[in-house]
């Protein structure tokens, strides 16, 4: 019934465009995501709250499900809001991109914000706020839209929270039981230096395929070269895409690998970029498509993506993708 379900954190996108210098004052590691609590939170959104230029339901697995979801794909996603009015906005924009959710708003805490600031090199830095999806359990999981779906995508961030990764690991064990295919991003380079035990522990048994960009690859590997560090990223997973940005992708699977080019863009703001991918991805395998071909596809959507502000294809993008998949389609058939 589900091309993809996923798990990974509710968080409200406020997306802010500044320059590198003031980004530098606001003292975040540029290029990077960083958590923080909820006094700097709600200082941040006092400084930056009028000149926030989008608003979304992000956290980075919601961005990959709405990726897939312009490609024909039934998805379903769990995560955990506040019954608060951010809360409230996060289930309604989910519905609005007709992703399937079994959202229960708690009535304690806060819903989770990020402050997405881009600078004018199109990096997106981030600051966020887990709120309550930092109690995000295996009491989440809808274990009927596992059973229906074909692949269980786990977002890298969920390692952060004690329960977070108690619900990642539970997930994918449920997943493997069921025998739906199970996918894990290891989302930014931050979880990786800072939970390393747990992402060890989430990759105990591989997994059937590993999302990351070069530099997660590096730090995952503590390599030097993707040469020294995909040994060691097949050891955790049967096949593994790299993106490397403008210069496309590279899949990884039975001990060889297979180069996609990138595609030509006009840099305006990476946000979600990765997520988009990771979507169209999975989106484009699901319906027949060979790996070196989903990924050309995925390039695509990503170039699109990144050539304008805001994590979500707008729509002319999409229809754009949309003709580029059924292309690729005719050729497959």
């Amino acid at each position: 019934m589900y091309t993809l379900y996923a798990l990974g954190n509710a968080l409200v996108d406020n997306e802010i465009t500044l320059s590198s210098d003031e980004l530098a004052k606001v003292g975040l590691s540029k290029g990077h995501m960083s958590l923080i609590d909820e006094e700097e939170f709600n200082a941040l959104y006092a400084q930056f709250k009028s000149k926030i230029i989008k608003k979304s339901s992000g956290g980075s697995a919601a961005n990959t499900v709405i990726g897939a979801t312009h490609l024909a794909c039934k998805t379903y996603f769990s995560c955990q809001v506040a019954d608060d009015e951010q809360g409230h906005f996060y289930q309604k924009d989910l519905t609005q991109h007709h992703v399937q959710h079994n959202i229960q708003a708690s009535q304690h805490g806060q819903t989770g914000n990020c402050m997405v600031f881009i600078t004018e090199d199109g990096e997106r830095s981030m600051a966020s706020y887990l709120g309550v999806s930092s109690t995000i359990s295996p009491d989440n999981i809808d274990p009927n839209a596992l059973q229906q779906s074909e692949w269980a995508y786990i977002e890298g961030y969920l390692v952060s929270s004690p329960t977070g990764a108690s619900a990642a690991k539970t997930f994918k064990k449920m997943a493997e039981s069921k025998q739906v295919k199970t996918a894990v991003t290891l989302s930014d380079v931050s979880m990786i230096t800072y939970f390393r035990s747990e992402f060890n522990d989430l990759l105990q048994t591989p997994v059937d395929l590993l999302f990351c960009n070069e530099e997660e690859a590096l730090a995952f590997s503590e390599t030097q070269t993707l040469d020294q560090a995909i040994p060691l990223l097949e050891k955790v997973a049967h096949q593994s895409v790299i993106t490397l940005g403008k210069n496309g992708a590279l899949i990884i699977k039975n001990g060889q690998q297979e180069k996609v080019d990138g595609c030509k863009s006009t840099l305006l703001d990476t946000n979600g970029a990765g997520d988009l991918f990771a979507g169209i991805f999975l989106a484009s395998i699901s319906k027949g498509h060979p790996a070196k071909m989903a990924a050309e596809t995925a390039n695509f959507a990503a170039a699109k993506l990144v050539s304008q502000y805001g994590a979500r294809l707008n729509d002319n993008n999409i229809k754009d993708v949309q003709h580029y998949f059924n292309t690729q389609q005719q050729v497959v058939s």
